[in-house]
């Protein structure tokens, strides 16, 4: 098995269940696997005594013959209502007859009813046999993008992308397959180009195409007066067509025109509580990217920052509707399990995952916090303030989150709190050993003027692949030694900063004043040169500068 029955045990529940659906004399023992329950998957067994034209009856209390048309017809219904066991039940009562035992349409219900149970194995094995069942001269299309969304689902995205491919060009006006095979594209370039194959990223744009074609289809599907009764429908198809466009175009780093894809996704279909956590997620890293530039611009940062926010306020609040919704009707549940199952969206349309609630919350305080920076000073200690609420909300539901403990941290540092940043820094390194709480820890010991603990902190921080020394942790480990007036310690912790980030220029700033207090001025001048050649417009290198030339009492 791939994955585990979603029903609770395994297989052997499974099995269990379709004991009693289907009426089978025999009751599987403990040691019964699914694949005991469907000989049809491995070996076609004869229905004796069975005529070609009918099938038995298989409801309970069920007097009349039915077609095989009535059987397959009553099993898509249980299929379509959510109630997959017995769906499964009718769909294998007929194809354990020889007759039917390729029936391709009870082949693919059977294996969608297999994935909505999460037994990807048996879904699997379902829609191979009806591949390979298939009389139209080749694979059957639908069975093909069937078992292409189950490869999917399981990340195998190569035979994912063969498979929609394959129903493509058997059927390329269907416009699902077209958008399964763009979105299993984006999908297998992108894990395999982060594997280094650089190639499987042209399968990033390529699906982009591909996914840009579906979108203008369907936009003509829509204003198509033939299609009025199939707008709901396609609908939603061109906002997953928009959703999958937007993740692609974010590899790409092409953030403004995946928002643009991002926000159409949503607004199509503002229930979809992924397109919005999705959207918040680009908005994030639109920002993140804005900062890097320079000048940058701090209405547009402003701008990006407050709607990831409100983006994930409004996920928050129908996910915890969501989940109070799910609570309810866990209380009230009674035991008949068709009835949960009913309940239960199909793989399509999944719910969304409320253990994602917490991390919700201190992507929240994240973004409060880098907002902040660029808010009037006299705003800024309310976003900390809103941080701190949010990291609370986090750990309320999962105490041990590490993060929300760094972003507490941080949040009370900037509110010059040092004692509780510390605390906080202190829970995550107790949770995770990480290098950024001890890195920020030690920053709060300095400023709590605790030297001796801040330089500790600043000595256990390394490359975890290299086990370099962190440019940062030694700038700041220079600070302190320059507090404690050690120059020549000081000299040295910039000295190894500089080694490992050369463009550190801050570092250049420190070490030539740590040269200027001990009377170096040629290295202090070679210092402060090298501000002057690595930020020729700040004033700054010429400032210190002068003041050496200046004591040495002449101009070189």
């Amino acid at each position: 098995m791939f994955l585990r029955s979603a029903l609770g045990e395994g297989p052997n529940v499974l099995a269990f269940c379709l004991c009693f659906i289907l009426g089978w004399a025999c009751v599987a023992t403990a040691q019964d696997t699914a694949d005991d329950l469907f000989s049809d998957l491995d070996d076609i067994e004869s229905g004796a005594g069975e005529t070609p034209g009918t099938a038995p009856a298989l409801g309970e209390g069920e007097q009349e013959q039915l077609t095989p048309e009535e059987v397959l017809d009553q099993a898509d219904a249980l299929l379509q209502e959510g109630k997959y066991l017995e769906a499964i039940g009718r769909y294998s009562a007929l194809l354990n007859y020889r007759q039917f035992s390729n029936n391709v349409r009870a082949l693919v219900g059977r294996g969608k009813a297999f994935a909505e149970l999460k037994d990807y194995d048996l879904a699997l094995k379902s829609f191979d046999r009806a591949i390979g069942a298939s009389g139209m001269g080749g694979a059957n299309p639908f069975a093909l993008n069937e078992r292409g969304k189950i490869y999917l689902e399981i990340e195998k995205f190569n035979e994912a992308v063969l498979d929609f491919a394959k129903a493509v060009e058997a059927f390329p006006t269907q416009t699902e397959f077209l958008k399964n095979y763009g979105k299993a594209l984006i999908k297998q370039g992108a894990k395999e180009s982060q594997l280094g194959d650089l190639e499987a990223a042209a399968n990033v744009p390529k699906g982009l195409g591909a996914l840009s074609t579906v979108i203008s289809k369907l936009s003509g599907l829509l204003e198509n007066p033939e299609f009025a009764d199939r707008q709901e429908q396609i609908e939603a198809e061109l906002s997953e067509a928009y959703f999958e466009r937007g993740i692609g175009q974010l590899l790409m780093r092409d953030t403004a025109n995946a928002l643009a894809d991002l926000e159409n996704a949503r607004e199509r279909a503002p229930e979809n509580l992924e397109y919005s956590d999705r959207l918040a997620a680009g908005y994030f890293q639109r920002a993140i990217e804005q900062g890097q530039l320079f000048p940058a611009d701090p209405a547009e940062l402003i701008t990006n920052y407050t709607n990831a926010i409100s983006t994930l306020e409004d996920t928050i609040e129908k996910a915890e509707a969501q989940e109070a919704k799910e609570e309810a009707g866990a209380e009230n549940a009674d035991a008949d399990t068709d009835a949960e199952q009913a309940s239960q969206p199909s793989r399509d349309q999944k719910p969304y995952d409320t253990q994602r609630i917490p991390g919700l919350y201190a992507r929240i305080a994240s973004a409060r916090i880098e907002l902040a920076k660029y808010m009037p000073t006299e705003e800024r200690a309310e976003h900390y303030r809103v941080a701190i609420e949010s990291c609370q909300k986090t750990l309320d539901r999962e105490p041990q989150f590490g993060d929300a403990y760094l972003l507490l941290g941080t949040a009370y540092r900037m509110l010059h709190d040092y004692g509780k940043a510390i605390e906080a820094f202190s829970e995550t390194v107790w949770l995770s050993g990480s290098n950024e709480a001890h890195f920020r820890r030690g920053i709060a010991y300095y400023y709590q003027n605790e030297l001796g603990l801040a330089l500790r902190d600043f000595r256990t921080i390394h490359d975890l692949r290299t086990g370099s020394k962190d440019s940062r942790a030694q700038f700041w480990a220079g600070i302190v030694h320059m507090k404690n007036q050690d120059y020549y310690d000081a000299i040295e912790s910039f000295s190894n900063c500089i080694s490992t980030n050369p463009r550190y220029v801050l570092a250049y700033t420190n070490r030539g004043t740590a040269y200027l207090k001990l009377g170096k001025y040629d290295r202090a001048i070679k210092d402060f040169n090298e501000i002057i050649r690595r930020q020729p417009s700040s004033s700054k290198g010429h400032q210190l500068r002068e003041v050496v030339y200046q004591l040495k009492g002449s101009r070189n």
